[in-house]
């Protein structure tokens, strides 16, 4: 039995493949499949926290309680003990183990933590396959500020990236894929490409089906899981981030939930985009490292397609704080007002 490691990365269609996977679990048992439970019941997010490390902040730790070295190693030591179980009941049923979690590629940042998890599956498995999703950094980090706002964090856009300072890892993926591939080799990577044109049926769910697992199954789809918000929605959202505040992110993430279904369900048009110039300045600073990945792996000069049409060429538009504050007081009424009475 072989193991298919899908480490994201973020931003490319994960979440709606592993929903996929998820739902399928018995049209991919019938097809040799086994898309873990015990690693994580949509995704392997439980497996993946086995070894981040436990002074890296993680909210997955603190919602369950492991607030310090003894308690988390205790978790992690029951969970492999779990996955272990799993893989040694299934063995012998299933051609191939699938684990995905996005968050193997953005909270695993050294190559000590990627190698204990190698370590873990290579006692486990003969063949692991690690497949890696890659979108262009710039659409990448413009899809994950809505992801940011949603997690109560009041980030841009675009990074600053100092040129003098090492890059930021999320969206460094050549040191990205030189850790994976030092710990399982460079046959095992499998670099796919985030571009309707490079994918199968321009989709990450039938692209990975074909491509990761081999197969030709139809998997019924649902529509995409993370939905963007509007530009005065996401200022709203940021708004309340800031009045919040960091210290009170967690306790308040039932209340952001419910602003984010208000503000989806009432404000609709275009996400802010950046200005042109700088997409393409972002961009930029990682393309030396994207084509070494397209030399390496792929048999081509440059990674993705550099084309930036799609964002203005500047953006003079005045943010839409009236209609943002506007959003903000509706549902507050509707929160604290209405409900009361």
């Amino acid at each position: 039995m072989r193991c298919i490691l899908h480490i994201g990365t973020e931003k490319t269609g994960s979440t709606t493949l592993q929903q996929t996977l998820r739902e399928n679990r018995p049209m991919l048992s019938e097809n040799g499949i086994f898309y873990s439970v015990a690693a994580g019941k949509q995704f392997s997010r439980e497996l993946a926290e086995c070894f981040i490390p436990f002074d890296q902040d993680s909210d997955f730790a603190r919602k369950r309680g492991l607030i310090d070295p003894n308690s988390h190693s205790r978790w992690c030591a029951e969970k492999l003990d779990e996955v272990r179980s799993e893989i040694d009941t299934i063995r012998t049923q299933f051609n191939s183990y699938v684990l995905s979690c996005e968050h193997f590629s953005s909270r695993l940042l050294t190559q000590e933590a990627v190698a204990a998890l190698g370590s873990f599956l290579s006692n486990q498995f003969a063949e692991i396959r690690v497949v890696c999703y890659l979108r262009r950094q710039d659409l990448m980090a413009v899809s994950r500020f809505n992801e940011n706002l949603k997690a109560g964090f009041t980030t841009t856009e675009l990074a600053i990236v100092d040129p003098l300072a090492p890059l930021p890892r999320l969206f460094d993926y050549a040191s990205l894929i030189e850790r994976w591939s030092n710990t399982f080799g460079r046959d095992a990577i499998q670099i796919r490409l985030v571009e309707p044109e490079r994918l199968v049926n321009a989709n990450v769910v039938d692209d990975f089906v074909r491509n990761a697992l081999d197969k030709t199954l139809d998997l019924p789809v649902k529509s995409p899981a993370n939905t963007s918000l509007s530009a005065a929605a996401q200022l709203a959202l940021k708004l309340f981030n800031m009045t919040v505040g960091t210290e009170h992110r967690i306790a308040m993430a039932d209340t952001r939930r419910e602003l984010t279904r208000f503000l989806n369900a009432r404000s609709s048009g275009p996400a802010h985009l950046p200005d042109r110039d700088d997409a393409t300045s972002f961009y930029y600073h990682f393309k030396a490292g994207n084509d070494s990945i397209a030399r390496k792996y792929l048999n081509q000069d440059s990674l993705f397609s550099e084309m930036f049409n799609q964002y203005p060429a500047q953006s003079n538009a005045a943010p839409p704080v009236a209609e943002a504050a506007d959003l903000l007081s509706k549902f507050f009424a509707d929160q604290f007002v209405q409900r009361r009475n």
